[in-house]
């Protein structure tokens, strides 16, 4: 009896200290909500090859600098930071084929 109870208690022990050891395995997860710096995306209208996709067009008064994309599971919308650090949405109109390429800034921050 002291035998079985000795070694059921060392069978314990011995799950206890490898459950200790491994890592937990619920972690948090990526939701695939990614706000980064995009800038190489975007040209001005007069840059060479602006019209042809996948080129985004940016009309701005800024040009192409600090231009940040939003993604979530693909492309979901862009702003610009102003030289005083203000946001600005660059948003979309329908203008036929290329809407989906041409972005305007919008003078109003967020």
């Amino acid at each position: 009896m002291k035998r079985k109870l000795l070694l059921a208690f060392a069978a314990s022990a011995m799950a206890a200290s490898v459950s200790a050891a491994l890592p937990a395995t619920a972690t948090a997860q990526d939701i695939g909500l990614n706000e980064l710096p995009c800038s190489a995306e975007f040209v001005q209208p007069w840059g060479p090859g602006a019209w042809a996709p996948p080129q985004k067009v940016v009309f701005s008064p800024f040009g192409t600098k600090d231009i940040h994309c939003t993604y979530f599971h693909g492309f979901v919308a862009a702003y610009q930071v102003d030289p005083w650090g203000n946001k600005h949405h660059l948003n979309t109109v329908n203008l036929g084929p290329w809407s989906n390429y041409t972005y305007f800034w919008d003078p109003a921050t967020f």
